[in-house]
């Protein structure tokens, strides 16, 4: 929960991507502060099934132009953490419906609520390793990734209607138990991310403590 001038509100967050270590630990990270979800995920077996999510969806952007919303929670905030299938699917036309589409249309579907509301906040992730190449059969991924941060700078009309987005964009992750100590090497700080601290970064961006920061990308990714 958030205490704004001796009130305590509690707020409504979606998260896309229902099975990877970022999840788990936004998850856990929004049962502490009081916080309610719903967890939308390809696999829903797989999503953590924790006291606060209020639902779990089954959602595949491949097979689905909008979400199902609850009905009964006001959308404060938006964790769009893309699906790991991103990285094999080959089309370009997928990966750009996982990864940008179904991110535009619920950003449009999500807006005139946010508005209504007084506000709202929005946060995706990319990934550092697009800005370094990539093997040729995963230029659509890295493409799609680096698009990403477009709608950071496209919400400036409503800024002051306290609608913030931002964009994080991840390095190595310290959840990656395949990475290489050659990988590591190459990392300023020469260790992994936390994803513990992502989900810190990632919830103070989208909550009502962050009243500055909107339209721009932060990097986690150890000086790289």
């Amino acid at each position: 929960m958030i205490l704004i001038q001796g009130r305590t509100i509690s707020r409504h967050y979606l998260i896309f991507g229902g099975s990877c270590a970022l999840t788990v630990e936004l998850s856990r990270l929004l049962d502490n502060c009081g916080h309610t979800y719903d967890l939308y995920s390809r696999e829903p077996t797989r999503s953590l099934a924790s006291k606060g999510a209020q639902s779990v969806f089954t959602f595949d952007p491949l097979k689905a132009v909008n979400p199902t919303l609850s009905k009964d929670n006001v959308t404060y905030g938006v964790f769009y953490i893309s699906a790991a299938r991103d990285a094999t699917v080959g089309s370009w036309e997928d990966v750009f419906q996982i990864n940008i589409m179904t991110y535009r249309n619920l950003r449009k579907l999500l807006l005139p609520g946010m508005i209504k509301a007084g506000g709202g906040r929005f946060i995706s992730f990319s990934s550092a390793g697009t800005r370094y190449g990539c093997n040729p059969s995963k230029e659509n991924y890295a493409m799609s990734k680096l698009l990403l941060t477009y709608f950071t700078g496209t919400d400036k009309a409503v800024a002051r209607q306290n609608i913030l987005t931002n964009n994080i964009e991840i390095g190595v992750l310290d959840s990656n138990v395949g990475t290489h100590a050659s990988r590591i090497e190459l990392i300023p700080t020469g260790r992994t991310v936390p994803v513990a601290e992502v989900a810190r970064m990632s919830l103070y961006l989208n909550s009502d403590q962050n009243s500055c920061i909107t339209c721009t990308t932060v990097s986690m990714t150890g000086g790289e």
